[in-house]
């Protein structure tokens, strides 16, 4: 193919990705691989369409033709690294990443990626080491201070998290990532009315998105959590003096056998049966009457 026509093809996957016009570009990408169904780039381009797509098998089909046809170029290997990713083929991303890293010669876009990856599937460790590494690479990069915010967060190192997350927002206070970031630190050290705050904010974000439901889904569960205690040291409050209550139980015991024998005994004396069974009738009597008032409702 003419390399004018390749880069007018490439022109046009691009543009239509970046309007989301995701058809438009997988036509596009199918035109130029007829055209040239050996071009690496072609394969790469229409697999980041079909990842879009959501057709993420057919994704790492294609990303797997372009790296067999250029082993070496780390543009198609980082598309390889994504389509497995989507596929969650983490190991096959994983080993796919490192090697972009190394055929970029650590060139601070894909360390960032890399980073990202790390954050998103790996342990907290090695996540941690991959963001301290893409902030080295370009320390004046707002993306890589949110990373390795997001690997410090992982690890508990919140003094550290919060000096990352600044430094993030102070080179790019519109960093969405970074905001998210800082409305998860606030509520984990406690300051839910601010970190709801700022979750309400980003909403619409979709990058956002994930934080935004914990933050919400936590704080529903904080809350019930407080109104649960607080009824419980209500119902505490309310709750009669143990030993009030034995002395209120004794009195009415008292008085309900000295009633009971009050009765039986004037029963007797009417001549009305046994008082020795009367007695017992309405010993028995009063005390269902007492202990069905004393724990009415």
């Amino acid at each position: 193919m003419d390399p004018v026509e390749r880069e007018e093809h490439l022109e046009n996957v691009l543009q239509a990705i970046d309007r989301k016009e995701y058809l438009r570009a997988l036509s596009e990408a199918d035109q130029w691989l007829t055209e040239d169904p050996a071009d690496a780039t072609g394969y790469s381009m229409r697999a980041l369409v079909l990842i879009r797509l959501g057709r993420f098998r057919d994704a790492l089909e294609d990303a797997r033709r372009a790296r067999q046809l250029e082993p070496h170029d780390p543009q198609v290997v980082m598309v390889f690294a994504m389509a497995a990713e989507a596929e969650n083929r983490l190991s096959w991303a994983q080993e796919a990443w490192e090697e972009a890293v190394q055929l970029s010669h650590s060139a601070p876009a894909v360390l960032r990626e890399f980073a990202r990856f790390m954050v998103d599937h790996r342990g907290p460790k090695p996540a941690l080491e991959a963001a301290r590494r893409a902030v080295e690479a370009d320390r004046s990069n707002s993306q890589a201070w949110s990373l390795l915010a997001a690997a410090q967060l992982r690890m508990h190192q919140f003094q550290e998290a919060e000096e990352s997350l600044k430094r993030a927002l102070a080179l790019d206070p519109n960093n969405v990532q970074a905001q998210a970031l800082m409305a998860q630190y606030l509520l984990l050290r406690g300051k839910q009315n601010e970190a709801l705050a700022i979750s309400k904010l980003l909403q619409d974000h979709e990058q956002a998105r994930p934080i935004v439901e914990w933050i919400q889904g936590e704080t529903k569960k904080r809350n019930l959590e407080r109104i649960l205690v607080e009824r419980a040291l209500d119902l505490e409050a309310r709750r009669p003096d143990p030993g009030s209550w034995r002395w209120f139980s004794l009195m009415w015991w008292v008085l309900a056998y000295t009633g009971a024998l009050a009765v039986a005994l004037v029963l007797d004396v009417a001549g009305i049966g046994n008082w020795i069974f009367l007695l017992v009738l309405a010993f028995l009597g009063i005390h269902l009457v007492l202990w069905a008032l004393l724990f009415r409702g």
